[in-house]
This record gives structure tokens, sequence and C-alpha cells, in this order.
């Protein structure tokens, strides 16, 4: 139970920031890691 108690206690704080991507390769990698990214928690 102790564990269960510590989860509903967590707090997390998750900040966003907006970047300009000019280079088109740059927005591909970050495409691709995000597909890569979802499909391994996808298998897990």
């Amino acid at each position: 139970m102790k564990a269960q108690e510590n989860l509903s206690k967590t707090c997390e704080v998750v900040r966003m920031y907006s970047v300009p991507v000019r280079d088109e390769r740059l927005r591909e990698l970050i495409t691709r890691y995000t597909r890569m990214l979802q499909k391994a928690l996808d298998i897990i």
C-alpha cells in the first residue's frame, strides 16, 4: 500500500517551449524521433 500512497502524492511539472525550426532536416529528425519513440512505447 505504501507504493500506491507515494504514487498518488507525486507531482510532475512539464514545461514546453516553442522553438522555430528553419532547417527541414532538423524538422524531419524530430518527426522521425517522435514516431520511433511512440512505437517503442506501444511495444512496451
